[in-house]
């Protein structure tokens, strides 16, 4: 049985990165649109999905977009939410590479 989704742990990890793109500047402004698109559609699908984590090239394609957007402003940053839109590109492969 799956455990269900637990926003909060979603939230918390958008809002840490949202307290570090705290200058305000085109660069952020627009990382942080990418952020909270990716952030309501991810909401959105876990909602509808009851916390069931398939692949979804829409999802990986958003958190690869924000990415791209937060690397102009937090290089170290962008890298790791690249690293992460892997996960919803092949969830599967993601854990099992991670729990190495």
């Amino acid at each position: 049985m799956k455990i269900p989704f637990d926003i909060t742990i979603l939230w918390s990890v958008i809002t840490d990165i949202i307290n570090s793109l705290n200058d305000r500047n085109n660069n952020t402004i627009e990382a942080l649109g990418a952020i909270r698109k990716a952030f309501n559609y991810t909401y959105d699908y876990l909602e509808n999905n009851n916390g069931n984590y398939t692949s979804n090239l829409q999802l990986a394609d958003l958190w690869n977009e924000a990415s791209t957007k937060v690397m102009k402003a937090n290089k170290e940053l962008g890298d790791m939410l690249g690293h992460k839109s892997r996960f919803w590109a092949h969830p599967n492969i993601y854990m099992d590479l991670n729990r190495c």
